[in-house]
C-alpha cells in the first residue's frame, strides 16, 4: 500500500541539468529562463519514466515544470530523498499555498471540485497533526491485525488461482488475479457488509474508474455507522446513555477501519469529509499499489525463469524475492512536499516556499545506493529500498502489501510452474495515470499439467 503517491496523477517535464557537485556554491536559482517541456509519456512500467529519466544523470536535484507552470525540485538521489523525507522543513502539508499539485486543478474550476481537491487526510499532514490521524487506523495494520489476515489471504490466492487454472489459458493475470486479490483482502480490511462484498470488490477491481463509483456507497455506510453509534455524549439515537467505542490509541481496535472512521467522525475528532477522505485514500492505496505491483513483478519474476524455480524450493527466500520486487517497481513511486524554511543539500539550495517532488522510483535506482540498479537480483545485499516511502511517514499498509505479495508470489511459483507472458511484454499496455506504474492487462499463458493443489503460504512478516 502506497499511502502518499497512490493519489499522485503525474505530468511533470524536466527542465534542464542542474549540476550539483558539493564543493561548489549552492545553486538556487533555475539553470534556463524558459525549461522547455514535454508531454507524459508512459512507456514499460518497470522502466523509469522517460520523460524524468534523463535528470538522474544531472545530480540528485532537478527542476522540473509541473502540470500548473509551476517549477518544482525533483530529487532522485537515494540519501537525498531519505534526508528529505525526514527533514521537518520539507512539509507534506497540501494546503500550503505552494504545495506541487500533480494534477492541476484550475482556479476557475467549480468550487466543489476545487474543495475535493483540497481535502486532506494524514499522508498531506505534518506531525503532530500527521500523527495524531495516522494513529487512529494503527491498530488495523499491526503486526497481530496482519497475521490474522494471513489464513484470509491464502484462501483467497487459492480460490483464485483454483479458478484460472479451471478456466485455462490464456488469461488475463491482472483481471482474474493481480486486481480480485487486494479487492477482496481490503473488503475484510475495511468492514464491508458480507452482502454487499462481491458488488465492493467487483468495482475496486475495475481500477481507478470504480474506485471514485464507490464513494456514495462509502458516503452512506459511514454516516449509516455513525449515526448507529452514541453522540459525544455518550448517548446512543435513542438519546440513552451508551459506552464509547474503545477505537483509540493504545485500546483494541474497532472491529474494521469503516467503524473506526465512523465512531471518530461521530465523535467529532474527524469530520465526515476527513473519514470518507481517508477512505477513499485507502482504496487507493490498498488496491492500485499492490495491483499494479503483482502485475508488473509477475513478469519480471518470469523474465527470471531460474530465480522463480528457486522460490518453489526454498520458500525462505520468498520475502527477499518481494523485497527486490518492490525496489525495481516501485509502482507508487513520487511524493509531493513544499520547503517551509532554506534547505541546502547536495550543492542545491531549495529556498523556503519551493515544491520538492521525492521520487521513490529513481532513489530505489540510484547506483551510488544499489551497485547494478538496474539489475534485477533477488540475493541483493544493501540499503532498505524507499518503495513504501520513509520516515513517519512510511507506508501504514507495508506489512499487509508484503504478505499479499509473498503469499501471491510463492503460489504462483509453486502451483503454475510453467507460467509465462502470452504476448511480448512491449506488447503489454501501460496504465494512462502515470503517478502510478502499473500495466491494464496481462496475458499469460501455461504447460499443463499445473500443480493444481494449494500450497502452504510461505513465512514472511508477522
Amino acid at each position: 500500500m502506497g499511502t502518499e503517491a497512490s493519489a499522485a496523477h503525474t505530468a511533470c517535464t524536466t527542465a534542464a541539468a542542474c549540476p550539483a557537485a558539493a564543493a561548489r556554491a549552492p545553486v538556487d536559482h533555475d539553470p534556463v529562463d524558459d525549461p522547455p517541456s514535454c508531454p507524459a509519456r508512459h512507456g514499460n512500467p518497470g522502466e523509469l519514466r522517460p520523460e524524468w529519466a534523463a535528470s538522474t544523470g544531472h545530480g540528485p536535484l532537478t527542476r522540473v515544470t509541473l502540470p500548473s507552470g509551476d517549477r518544482a525540485w525533483l530529487v532522485t538521489g537515494y540519501r537525498e530523498v531519505r534526508a528529505l523525507a525526514t527533514d521537518s522543513r520539507i512539509s507534506a502539508d497540501a494546503t500550503h499555498p505552494n504545495y506541487p499539485e500533480l494534477v492541476h486543478v484550475p482556479e476557475e474550476s467549480p468550487p466543489d471540485r476545487r474543495s475535493a481537491a483540497q481535502t486532506r487526510t494524514f499522508v498531506q499532514m505534518d506531525p503532530p497533526e500527521q500523527g495524531a490521524h495516522r494513529s487512529l487506523l494503527v491498530p488495523h495494520f499491526g503486526g497481530r491485525r496482519i497475521a490474522a489476515l494471513r489464513p484470509m489471504v491464502t484462501a483467497t490466492v487459492d480460490a483464485l488461482l483454483d479458478r484460472m487454472l479451471t478456466a485455462g489459458p490464456p488469461v488475463d493475470l491482472v483481471a482474474e488475479f493481480a486486481a480480485p486479490l487486494p479487492a477482496r483482502v481490503l473488503t475484510e480490511l475495511l468492514g464491508i457488509a458480507d452482502a454487499d462484498r462481491a458488488f465492493f470488490a467487483e468495482r475496486l477491481a475495475r481500477g481507478p474508474s470504480g474506485i471514485g463509483a464507490l464513494a456514495p456507497y462509502l458516503d452512506r455506510v459511514l454516516r449509516d455507522r455513525a449515526d448507529a453509534l452514541p453522540d459525544r455524549a455518550g448517548h446512543d439515537p435513542g438519546g440513552r446513555p451508551h459506552p464509547q467505542p474503545h477505537t483509540g490509541p493504545g485500546d483494541e481496535p474497532a472491529e474494521n477501519i469503516l467503524d473506526t472512521l465512523a465512531a471518530h467522525a461521530r465523535t467529532g475528532t474527524l469530520t465526515h469529509r476527513q473519514a470518507l477522505a481517508t477512505a477513499m485514500m485507502l482504496l487507493v492505496a490498498g488496491h492500485e499499489t499492490t495491483e499494479n505491483t503483482l502485475a508488473v513483478g509477475t513478469p519480471l519474476l518470469l523474465a527470471h525463469p531460474g530465480r522463480f524455480a528457486a522460490l518453489r524450493r526454498d520458500p525462505e527466500a520468498m520475502p527477499a524475492a518481494v523485497e527486490e520486487v518492490l525496489r525495481h517497481v516501485s509502482t507508487a513511486d513520487v511524493l509531493s512536499r513544499v520547503a517551509t524554511a532554506p534547505v541546502e543539500i547536495a550543492g542545491v539550495r531549495i529556498r523556503a516556499g519551493e515544491g520538492v517532488l521525492l521520487w521513490l522510483a529513481a532513489a530505489n535506482r540510484d547506483g551510488a545506493a544499489f551497485p547494478l540498479p538496474d539489475t534485477f537480483d533477488i540475493l541483493r545485499a544493501g540499503p532498505r529500498h524507499l518503495a513504501f516511502g520513509h520516515g513517519f511517514h512510511l507506508c501504514l499498509g507495508n506489512t499487509l502489501a508484503r504478505l499479499e505479495l509473498g503469499v501471491a508470489f510463492a503460489a504462483l511459483a509453486t502451483r503454475v510452474p510453467t507460467l509465462r507472458p502470452a504476448v511480448p511484454l512491449d506488447r503489454v499496455p501501460a496504465k494512462p495515470a502515470p503517478g502510478l506504474r502499473g500495466i491494464t492487462e496481462l496475458p499469460v499463458t501455461w504447460d499443463a499439467p499445473t500443480t493444481g493443489a494449494p500450497t502452504a503460504a510461505p513465512a514472511g512478516p508477522q
